[in-house]
């Protein structure tokens, strides 16, 4: 039946989910995590920490958005100047990236390295992500 529900809430879009407890639905490694948010908001190029590290925890990014006032390109990375969690996208003026909503995550920072953005151009950066902290 879990599953089942599970299943039914991929399919709905994130606003529909606003009034569920997340934190009841999202599992990690058959852990409970709690849903968690951060704020995009750089102003020039560089690798930048949006979520510090925890310790033994990995960072898994359920959600975000991102919109650049110039072009420029972003790469989401494993710690500063680490591992590529994704490739380098390219940005626009006045156009975002971003990822849908999802309870099974996007991708994921090494355990105990923090989430961090890796941007070129001196442009302003802004948008927000959902995250979980996995063991």
């Amino acid at each position: 039946m879990r599953k089942l529900l599970l299943s039914l809430l991929l399919l709905l879009p994130c606003t529909a989910l606003a009034d569920i407890p997340v934190s009841d639905l999202v599992t990690c490694n058959g852990a409970t995590s709690q849903v968690k948010f951060a704020v995009i908001d750089e102003t020039d190029a560089g690798d930048k920490e949006i979520v510090a590290a925890v310790a033994g925890k990995k960072i898994r990014v359920l959600s975000y958005v991102i919109i650049a006032s110039a072009t420029s390109t972003v790469r989401w990375e494993s710690g500063p100047g680490g591992t590529a969690l994704t490739g380098s996208m390219s940005l626009s003026t006045i156009k975002s990236t971003e990822s849908s909503c999802s309870v099974i995550g996007c991708f994921q920072a090494v355990a105990g390295e923090s989430l961090s953005l890796e941007t070129t151009g001196a442009v302003s950066f802004d948008g927000h992500l959902t995250y979980i902290e996995c063991s």
